[in-house]
């Protein structure tokens, strides 16, 4: 459904995330039928993943992962692997 090339997908505990390329983050609450843009990572998004606590994660060019703490609406800098 409203499916967008090379987008991540990932289920949390409260809605499906969509990183569509150029880092816009999107939620939907109803499985796909309608999308709500959140925030933004502000690069291309390579693999996206929820914790158990429903933090959301960003793995993105450059070997940096971002985490987000409020349903992908703001991005930090988690982690930088060398």
């Amino acid at each position: 459904r409203d499916t967008v090339p090379e987008s991540q997908l990932v289920w949390a505990r409260d809605a499906l995330y969509r990183a569509d390329p150029g880092g816009i983050v999107m939620a939907s609450t109803d499985g796909g039928e309608t999308w709500e843009e959140r925030g933004t990572v502000d690069v291309t998004v390579n693999e996206l993943a929820v914790d158990a606590d429903g933090a959301l994660y960003a793995s993105v060019p450059g070997g940096e992962v971002r985490r987000s703490r409020d349903g992908g609406a703001t991005w930090r800098r988690y982690l930088r692997l060398e």
